[in-house]
């Protein structure tokens, strides 16, 4: 008889949402519920008996209550089952509440944390500071319609979640029509490091390159960026330096790309929408 082949069972890259961010746990493809939490109180420093798990997004929200949330609960019934078996799977989005203080784990994207935090400015960041930006004669786009899920899930996050309290990046999938008007079905984000007055995505991940591949496949392409503007401290103005430059510096990298037609970026708040076209969203 042939040698039999063992296949062994890739790890599961979860995504642990908390009221600090996102962050990336791997866990073992026959990981149990059991060991989930073992596992988040080694990485992460969270005691198993102050974690609140589910996969519920509301557990995050301002108002909620703990004891509402047992769906991940601890129970002899599901402490030994496999997470998988619980529908956490490879990607899946985990919410977890704790009452302690702690400092997250780093991303990929904070290995430019720095240049939020004031060090050493690179020669990127020079040119940045110094860039005029002439204002557009033609808007990139003439209007800009979204998706209400779309919009709804992005903005619910920042919300319900940060509080408005941290800047959030999304790309923005859909289509452009021959009149120049984009469609926005869909906001993927990006790994990302965000403060309250600017972020820093990772950009080149496989995450990204299988977003992009999943929305050409559904025949739509990257149309455009939005972020949110936080509420913390008063404005006198529409949009920072720092905004006008991260949305100048997107248009100027789709206009070389042969795959953008348009681009539209937003800025989500508590205010309208800040668009340099009308913005209507879709049922």
């Amino acid at each position: 008889a042939p040698p039999r082949r063992v296949t062994r069972a890739m790890p599961l890259l979860l995504r642990i949402r908390t009221r600090d961010g996102t962050e990336r746990l791997t866990v073992d493809a026959n990981c149990t519920l059991r060991q989930l939490r073992e596992k988040i109180e080694t990485e992460y420093g969270v005691p198993q008996e102050d974690q609140t798990l589910s996969l519920n997004q509301g557990l995050l929200l301002a108002n909620a209550r703990a004891e509402d949330f047992d769906d991940l609960a601890p129970a002899r019934a599901k402490d030994a089952k496999l997470v998988r078996q619980l529908g956490i799977d490879h990607g899946s989005i985990v919410y977890l509440s704790y009452s302690v203080e702690r400092e997250p784990t780093p991303t990929a994207a904070a290995s430019h944390r720095s240049e939020l935090r004031g060090g050493k400015m690179t020669v990127e960041a020079m040119i940045a500071a110094q860039t005029r930006i002439e204002r557009q004669e033609t808007p990139n786009c003439a209007s800009v319609s979204f998706d209400a899920h779309a919009a709804n899930a992005f903005q619910q996050y920042v919300n319900g979640t940060l509080g408005f309290n941290q800047m959030r990046f999304g790309w923005m999938y859909g289509t452009v029509n021959d009149a120049g008007e984009v469609l926005v079905d869909a906001i993927y984000e990006p790994e990302q490091e965000g403060s309250e007055d600017a972020f820093i995505i990772s950009e080149g991940s496989e995450e990204d390159a299988r977003a992009d591949a999943i929305a050409s496949a559904l025949g739509m392409q990257k149309v455009g960026c939005v972020f949110n503007i936080t509420t913390t401290k008063p404005r006198k103005f529409t949009l920072s330096a720092f905004e006008v430059r991260e949305m100048a510096k997107r248009q100027a990298a789709a206009a070389a790309a042969a795959a953008f037609a348009a681009l539209a970026s937003a800025a989500f708040a508590a205010a309208p929408f800040a668009l340099d076209a009308p913005a209507i969203v879709r049922d």
